[in-house]
């Protein structure tokens, strides 16, 4: 697993109408030189998206099962490849 790191004050809903009763999630990040450019990679993998992408996070109407029991809940749940990544380029 790459290097992760907690965080205490998040909205694990990824939503702007709920608000989450537990506000500690996880994320993990990697630093990666690709050619001559910097690039920062971030593994959102402790979050329960309400209104976000959400015909994606239907667990339901998929047949399996997203959300883990422990965290982070989405390397813990019946699909771990399921998690969401955003990369940002160094500018030089």
């Amino acid at each position: 697993m790459t290097p992760a790191m907690k965080l205490d004050n998040t909205n694990r809903y990824f939503s702007a109408t709920e608000q989450s009763q537990d506000k500690e999630s996880i994320i993990c990040y990697a630093v990666v030189k690709e050619g001559d450019d910097d690039i920062l990679y971030i593994y959102l993998v402790d979050c329960e998206s309400k209104t976000f992408f959400p015909e994606f996070w239907k667990p339901e109407e998929l047949g399996f099962q997203i959300f883990g029991e422990e965290k982070p809940v989405l390397l813990y749940s019946g699909f771990p490849d399921v998690f969401m990544m955003a990369s940002f380029k160094k500018v030089k």
